[in-house]
């Protein structure tokens, strides 16, 4: 048996170490659950149950949204660990894993160890990233396949001679594209092009074969296509050609097509740098210096490193593309994710070196986040998760003692290694974040462990305010829940009108403000209060009283500032 390098038992226990790292509190819903993970879980669930496994279906309905291969994925995990949530959502952990040991890969590759190591907890700690490995969602696993794809387009351009290469890149850009469409095909296409032309290597685009590439996409791709289009016929394909692609791509409305064009680019363009400073924070902070230092290192022509050019231009090209397509969505610049974490760390280990008052920056930025950091997670611990204000003492002691460290230290990148460090050891503490409330899931799921005491077939259960999600309560129930409630008043009362006007028994889980502004619709109906709890605001208002609850630890106020009331009414059956 061959020995294993010291490289890859690096990545053995790398990958071991974002395993563990991101299935923490997997098994429960908490603070990273997205709505959007009931349709992958239940459409996979009846594919299983029905034997059905080519053609999704959610609650019975045809379900068009997104290729096959990802519902594969969670069937072959419910198969191994049984239907359950764990399962499922493994299937993102391992993802991410490898998708942080493919990093790891390409920075030591193309840079040095220091960088590699630097970008693997950037990107491990990057909330966006951290959020989609642990959802039941395509996203990780389709950026797993979109930095494979470019990963093998920079080994094709090192050596153009190597046809694997080539053949590599187009067989995992179809498989991208079998898990969630075209951005698969064209992120790893547009980064090859913009290195193509960024550095005069022109007959690469010639060299790639791209005829080569249609036969392994048709290979891979079209067999289920044609399988779903002789099943379903014109509607699979109106979807697929319309609202998958036209609707999301070609921007509309009328008037002048380019103003239009140009206008919706700037409008996309502000909401993705916007997602770009919250969902990437802290790191996006130091991206204001370090994503300017490699443009400007390649502008002067001083790099002499092929790498950073395909990372900046990997980096703007996905910019660019999703802000000139008419839908905008968060999770679309999950694929910038990886350069965004090289270029970074390349910049901690590489570019601070040029300028003293750079590192001293950094590292000042670093004890800044370091205590508002602290700061943050001594209140969740205290006065959220009820904690002894002792603890107090020893966080500021252990933040002193990691102030003194990087004041102490000459390099910038030992400052933003303990501030990863730090936020590894946040980002695993699920436990702590359950007991503090801010996952409002173990509160639904009291109301639904009620509910579900008294459910019958003739049972409705129904979410009764726009600001609770019905596909977050979904997840408790195997039959569907209606959402009676939206940003209309007149039009959320008609619903919460007809929904107890229901014969059977009705169930309506209900904000405490709600239910006080339509009051009078529960007046006379037999409707009653069974249950009532607390959730974590989606709206706060804090105020001097809020701080001076702070300084006086008046817990009390603290949690009424915070928490909100929900209420679960009942009204039962007329029979």
């Amino acid at each position: 048996m061959m020995a294993l390098n010291f490289h890859s038992k690096t990545l053995i226990a790398l990958f071991f170490l974002c395993v563990v790292f991101f299935m923490q509190g997997i098994s429960r819903h908490g603070v990273e659950y997205r709505d959007d993970e009931i349709f992958y879980f239940e459409s996979s669930q009846e594919m299983l149950q029905s034997g059905e496994l080519l053609s999704p279906t959610y609650f019975g309905q045809d379900r068009f949204q997104k290729p096959i291969l990802f519902y594969w994925l969670i069937i072959f995990a419910f198969k191994v660990l049984g239907v359950n949530w764990f399962a499922a959502r493994l299937v993102a952990v391992i993802f991410a894993g490898l998708t942080v040991c493919l990093t790891y890969a390409i920075a030591r590759r193309f840079f040095d160890t220091k960088v590699a190591v630097l970008s693997s907890f950037i990107l491990m700690t990057t909330p966006l990233f951290f959020r989609h490995a642990k959802n039941v969602v395509p996203d990780m696993a389709l950026n797993f396949f979109i930095v494979l794809s470019i990963y093998w387009a920079m080994r094709f351009a090192d050596d153009p001679a190597r046809k694997r290469n080539a053949f590599l890149f187009f067989v995992f850009c179809s498989i991208g594209f079998m898990i969630k469409g075209f951005a698969a095909l064209i992120v790893p296409v547009l980064a090859l092009v913009a290195f193509s032309l960024g550095s005069g290597k022109r007959e690469l685009l010639r060299k790639i074969n791209f005829p080569l590439g249609l036969v392994v996409f048709a290979v891979i791709v079209l067999p289920w296509f044609v399988y779903m289009i002789m099943v379903h016929g014109s509607a699979y394909a109106d979807y697929m050609l319309v609202h998958e692609t036209k609707d999301r791509l070609l921007v509309g409305g009328q008037g002048n097509v380019i103003l239009n064009t140009l206008l919706s680019f700037l409008r996309n363009a502000a909401f993705y740098l916007k997602i770009l400073w919250n969902y990437f924070a802290p790191w996006s902070l130091f991206a204001l210096l370090g994503i300017p230092w490699a443009a400007v290192k390649l502008a002067k022509g001083r790099s002499g490193e092929p790498a950073l050019l395909w990372l900046v231009g990997w980096f703007f090209i996905v910019l660019i593309f999703f802000s000139l397509v008419h839908v905008t969505i968060n999770h679309y610049i999950l694929v910038l994710s990886t350069p965004f974490a090289i270029l970074l760390a390349h910049f901690f280990v590489n570019g601070c070196e040029e300028k003293a008052w750079v590192r001293q920056l950094v590292k000042s930025l670093a004890v800044i986040l370091l205590f508002f950091g602290f700061l943050a997670w001594s209140f969740v611990f205290v006065f959220l998760a009820g904690a002894s204000a002792l603890w107090l003492a020893v966080f500021a002691a252990l933040l002193a003692g990691l102030v003194g460290i990087i004041v102490k230290g000459r390099e910038p990148a030992r400052a933003v290694l303990l501030v990863a460090l730090f936020l590894v050891f946040v980002l695993s503490q699920t436990s702590v974040m359950f007991k503090a409330g801010l996952a409002g899931h173990d509160t639904l799921a009291r109301f639904a462990a009620t509910i579900n005491r008294q459910l019958d077939q003739d049972t409705v259960v129904g979410v009764g305010s726009h600001d609770l999600h019905e596909k977050e309560f979904q997840v408790y129930f195997s039959s569907r829940i209606e959402k009676v409630a939206n940003s209309d008043t007149s039009e959320t009362r008609q619903m919460l009108t007809d929904l107890f006007a229901h014969q059977g028994r009705v169930f309506c889980l209900i904000i405490g403000r709600d239910f006080q502004s339509n009051r009078d619709l529960f007046q006379d109906r037999n409707i009653r209060i069974v249950q009532k709890d607390y959730i974590f605001r989606k709206r706060l208002y804090l105020d001097r009283n809020f701080l001076y609850a702070l300084l006086t630890l008046d817990r009390k106020v603290i949690h009424d500032y915070l928490m909100e009331e929900v209420i679960l009414l009942e009204k039962e059956s007329h029979a």
